[in-house]
């Protein structure tokens, strides 16, 4: 359904699904999933723009699922471009992933392509890490790409490993870490908030 921009413009929230439905990149159509993106990043920066323009406020932005954006070159030049010219409009970006080491790789040295080349600046301006259970290899790849947190491998370790660290994410701003739980209230474990699919309900 065609929705006007001024719809849009002014609300609190905004939230722009894909609708992959669980489905990968391969089995869907390429250019439609990069026009979708391409759409969803132009309104991402009109919104900052208005935000910082005419309320005043800052905006925060919530990038799920970000190996998917940084399968395809364009899409990666969207989430380089919001990154990097994200502080000019006041922009507090939160890049979340479920497969760090798919983004790792593209980080390799010998990789020359554009898409690498996205993958190296966005990282370049990442500020803080939020890190929960891995296996304890990808733990140390990430502490491979981002040194500042070398020190705190061995917490990653227990909140891989130790069940007293169950639902513990390491926190790491500007040179300080933390561990911190999250805990979901039992109230609103089976609200909407938390569940995304009708089959996941007890």
């Amino acid at each position: 359904n065609k929705v006007s921009i001024n719809d849009i413009l002014g609300h609190k929230i905004v939230i722009f699904s894909f609708g992959m439905r669980g489905k990968t990149e391969s089995s869907i159509d390429k250019r439609s999933l990069a026009l979708r993106q391409l759409f969803t990043g132009y309104l991402i920066m009109l919104i900052a723009n208005y935000n910082k323009s005419v309320l005043g406020r800052l905006t925060a932005v919530f990038l799920e699922e970000l190996q998917r954006f940084m399968n395809h070159e364009s899409s990666g030049q969207i989430v380089n471009d919001i990154v990097s010219g994200g502080r000019k409009r006041n922009m507090i970006t939160f890049l979340i992933t479920n497969s760090p080491l798919q983004l790792l790789d593209l980080l390799e040295e010998d990789d020359k392509s554009d898409l690498s080349k996205h993958t190296k600046a966005i990282k370049n301006n990442i500020q803080g890490l939020i890190l929960g259970k891995l296996k304890d290899r990808t733990s140390e790849r990430i502490v491979q790409s981002f040194p500042e947190i070398s020190e705190c491998l061995p917490e990653l370790e227990l909140i891989n490993k130790d069940p007293d660290f169950k639902y513990c994410f390491l926190v790491h701003y500007r040179g300080e870490s933390s561990i911190v739980k999250f805990e979901i209230p039992p109230s609103l474990i089976n609200t909407s908030m938390y569940v995304t699919r009708t089959d996941q309900k007890e």
